[in-house]
């Protein structure tokens, strides 16, 4: 008889501790947000995440494989590891403190800094008095100008993109822009400009292209100041020009030129005839575009 009474009463405590189990189970899933389907696997079959504990907070957690959306914040007591971090708007908060990235990649040679002092992070250049090459000819644009009396666009091969990468600026930097190239004029004038993100820098005089129906050689060495950076970024360009060393004269601005700076800049040099003669032709050779840094 004492033999019966123990076996009934080791069924009734397994039993009672299967209900605990159950009942510890349900509670955990409560308190995730209800129950949900399990696999056979153990794994939450609608890409949950189901957690089992006890009263005193130990258990196991299912953990999925796929992505998890969650409406709210995600907290981790421990360490959040993986391959890729993705932030969609740009804002990261470090230790208490908020920053926010540029939403592109900097060019060659460039640093993330804070320049305000604000947790806004923007691209510069890496400083150090070095040059930051932006590209340089390798092919000499098509002739343009022939029975044309508009303006028309130089496009040589360059081996870089010939285009200043958006946040490449920093104040005190000086924007070299150094252009060679041949042109013929046999009657009016030769106009040559050079724009920087579609605004006008400087136009070299016409008066040094000289209407002898010869082949000559221009050179423009022009410089740009670069004072203030930002959607209404100040620079100031200035430059030489010179044609056959026959004539040379200065190219200056009479005030800043505005620019956004956080866009990219493309480089552009045009020619333009004010008399439409089938011979008249004017082309790039030779070009350098570089950034000299301030510091």
């Amino acid at each position: 008889m004492p033999i019966i009474a123990s076996i009934f009463r080791s069924s009734i405590a397994r039993k009672a501790a299967s209900i605990a189990v159950v009942t510890t189970t349900i509670v955990g899933l409560a308190v995730f947000g209800g129950i949900i389907k399990i696999t056979d696997t153990g794994e939450s079959a609608d890409r949950n995440i189901a957690c089992w504990r006890t009263s005193s907070g130990s258990g196991i957690c299912v953990r999925e494989t796929g992505a998890i959306i969650a409406s709210g914040s995600i907290t981790a007591g421990g360490i959040m590891s993986g391959n890729t971090l993705v932030v969609s708007d740009g804002s990261v908060n470090i230790d208490g403190v908020s920053y926010t990235f540029p939403s592109a990649v900097g060019g060659a040679n460039t640093v993330l800094t804070d320049a305000a002092g604000n947790g806004t992070l923007s691209w510069t250049s890496a400083g150090g008095g070095s040059s930051t090459y932006i590209g340089s000819v390798t092919a000499a644009s098509t002739g343009t100008g022939a029975s044309d009396v508009n303006e028309n666009t130089m496009i040589p091969t360059w081996t870089g993109t010939g285009t200043i990468i958006a946040d490449s600026l920093a104040a005190g930097d000086t924007l070299k822009i150094r252009i060679s190239g041949l042109y013929r004029l046999d009657a009016g004038n030769l106009t040559v400009r050079i724009k920087v993100g579609g605004q006008l820098m400087y136009v070299a005089p016409n008066t040094h292209f000289q209407a002898d129906s010869a082949q000559r050689v221009y050179d423009i060495d022009t410089y740009i100041n670069v004072r203030s950076i930002g959607g209404t970024g100040k620079i100031y360009p200035a430059g030489t020009v010179s044609v056959d060393d026959l004539l040379t004269g200065n190219i200056q601005a009479t005030t800043e030129r505005t620019v956004d700076t956080t866009s990219d800049m493309l480089v552009v040099v045009t020619a333009q005839f004010d008399n439409s003669q089938a011979a008249h032709t004017a082309t790039i050779q030779a070009g350098l575009i570089e950034i000299v840094n301030a510091t």
